[in-house]
């Protein structure tokens, strides 16, 4: 529950739309206890109402590309359209990890919701796309007990400017380096 990224993770609590179309969200698997419904919903940043957005049915609390709730075929998705920013909220895991239980003292704690980059089967990054893996309580932290892809989203602070740049020539070209953004979510 350490709020720390790993590999091509990206570490944001709150998120905005990548453009004016809404945002769209499909859930990929629910991987919990069998009979269970989970529900994910969004807020805005700085509240706690919560909009819902999908909720699968009990009969496919382990399975992939579970089924509506309400029997109705099709995939599991919603569409979203907040105009300011949001976070997300399953079952009661809040993405800003400061709303969750702190596992140890002294804050730091409480991250039950992963997001990472999507990429495409030539492992390419798909822009304003990600996938959401959500873990209840902390209780085994394997972020797997609901997975979301979310489309048309982006995190609410993107890097700053880089520093430090450098060119030199290298061959027939040109070498840019420069200095490690010092956001973690980057």
């Amino acid at each position: 529950g350490k709020v720390e990224a790993v590999g091509d993770e990206v570490l944001s609590p709150y998120w905005v739309r990548a453009s004016a179309a809404p945002a769209r969200v499909v859930q990929l698997a629910a991987m919990h206890t069998q009979g269970n419904t989970a529900t994910l919903r969004w807020h805005p940043k700085g509240s706690a109402t919560l909009t819902r957005l999908i909720t699968h049915a009990g009969s496919d609390g382990q399975s992939l590309l579970p089924h509506r709730e309400d029997g109705a075929l099709g995939p599991l998705s919603a569409r979203f359209s907040p105009t300011t920013a949001f976070g997300f909220n399953a079952d009661g895991e809040w993405s800003d990890p400061t709303r969750n239980t702190q596992e140890k003292p002294g804050g730091g704690y409480g991250y039950h919701m992963r997001f990472w980059v999507a990429k495409d089967l030539n492992g390419k990054v798909i822009p304003g796309t990600y996938i959401m893996g959500m873990g209840y309580l902390g209780i085994n932290y394997d972020y797997q007990d609901n997975l979301y892809l979310i489309r048309n989203i982006v995190p609410v602070s993107g890097p700053s400017a880089p520093t430090g740049a450098t060119a030199t020539g290298s061959g027939g070209g040109i070498f840019v380096n420069w200095t490690d953004n010092p956001e973690t979510n980057v």
